[in-house]
């Protein structure tokens, strides 16, 4: 907003409001020139830092939290399937409600068989994540609805609901790799999927 509309709304609004108002919409209009003053400084530190040492900003990393119950294997199939396609832009983790969960033979022999990463799988206790809920971009229950799991959805955070399929782990498999493909290429774009 430039400073002669400023001026012209300010008197506009303090005949209609009153001058408190008036003053409340100045400071706002001086704070908005603020803010966008320090976006712009922050982009020619970016420049300045890229003409220095020809590094660019680094990439964001995407951070998606798999909730799942104890005992299902869903949630850290999903981390498995995430990570071994898409391992650098985006951090798959899982938690499970009431305690954390290693990976079960069961699972293990799959991931095996599958050629799929199972180091560090193990859930995290979701009652230890509460403060830490609002740095995850997507909250993606694999088992029932989120609202299960959480009572409130940050602001900033996305929450989905998949429908997997009950039976043997291959079935499983395929459904997640459907939904964690979708949801990678949609973070990420097409051409971040690793075959």
């Amino acid at each position: 907003m430039t400073y002669p509309l400023t001026f012209w709304l300010t008197d506009i609004v303090s005949e209609i409001w009153g001058r408190a108002r008036a003053s409340r919409m100045v400071i706002f209009a001086v704070l908005a020139n603020i803010k966008r003053i320090a976006d712009q400084s922050k982009n020619i530190c970016d420049q300045t830092v890229f003409a220095v040492t020809g590094i660019t900003k680094l990439p964001k990393a995407y951070r998606i939290l798999f909730l799942d119950r104890s005992g299902s294997d869903l949630g850290q199939l999903a981390v498995a399937i995430g990570r071994h396609h898409q391992p650098n832009l985006i951090d798959f983790n899982a938690a499970t409600p009431g305690a954390s969960q290693g990976v079960s033979s069961r699972l293990s022999n799959f991931l095996k068989e599958q050629g799929l990463p199972e180091v560090n799988l193990e859930t995290e206790r979701l009652e230890e994540l509460a403060h830490d809920i609002s740095g995850f971009e997507v909250l993606v229950s694999v088992n029932g609805k989120y609202s299960e799991f959480i009572d409130k959805v940050p602001f900033h955070t996305s929450a989905l609901n998949w429908s997997i399929p009950e039976g043997g782990l291959r079935e499983q498999h395929d459904a997640l790799f459907e939904h964690v493909s979708d949801l990678v290429d949609l973070i990420a774009g097409p051409e971040s999927l690793r075959d």
